[in-house]
């Protein structure tokens, strides 16, 4: 258990990035460094008129890290989905909204992305 503790320790926790749902439906998300899609993705919930904190955790540890470092393209991609399964008709049909970030836009928008607002 000291292990487990001694390397969660070092390892650095944030939950800066806070997604909205100003859509009247509850609705699914996920984060990504990519544009891959695939059936069964795990997603999840953002309810209706509420705001969530989405974190990370490890080596480097902060969003700005991630971002920057491990995308291909320096961007992080929020997906929306309007149902709680992704199946194969969701991803070929592209029944869902899907916007990118850049650290700089994550900063301008004080690390808030509200859906729809910052998806238009």
């Amino acid at each position: 258990m000291t292990l487990i503790l001694f390397i969660w320790s070092c390892d650095k926790m944030d939950f800066k990035l806070h997604l909205t749902n100003h859509s009247g439906k509850n609705l699914y998300y996920q984060t990504k460094l990519d544009t891959i899609i695939y059936e069964d993705l795990i997603i999840e919930p953002l309810p209706n008129n509420d705001t969530i904190k989405v974190g990370i955790i490890g080596g480097e540890g902060t969003w700005e890290y991630k971002t920057q470092k491990r995308s291909v393209d320096s961007t992080l991609y929020v997906y929306i989905f309007f149902d709680e399964n992704v199946s194969d008709e969701v991803v070929l049909n592209k029944n869902y909204s899907m916007k990118g970030f850049k650290v700089k836009d994550l900063e301008r928008l004080h690390w808030i992305v509200t859906y729809p607002d910052d998806f238009e």
